[in-house]
């Protein structure tokens, strides 16, 4: 494992951390790990579901455009 220093925290910042790691019982280390992982999930999964709405709707031309063309087949 790699380990972050981050220097020179705004004081505010500082004990709003400490504030937070202490409401969920957690050291203020593990408390910004957490932090971390999730801004990067989060990051992962807009991405995620981003490629997944364009192939929705990629898939929806394509059914789209093989109905007129059945619909074209069949006389309608």
């Amino acid at each position: 494992m790699k380990n972050i220093v981050i220097k020179n925290v705004d004081e505010k910042l500082f004990s709003l951390i400490e504030i937070e790691s202490k409401k969920k019982g957690i050291s203020k280390n593990k408390f910004l790990k957490e932090v971390l992982e999730n801004y990067f999930l989060d990051s992962s999964l807009k991405l995620i579901d981003e490629k997944y709405q364009n192939l929705v709707k990629e898939n929806l031309k394509v059914i789209n455009e093989n109905t007129k063309i059945l619909k074209i087949l069949l006389g309608e």
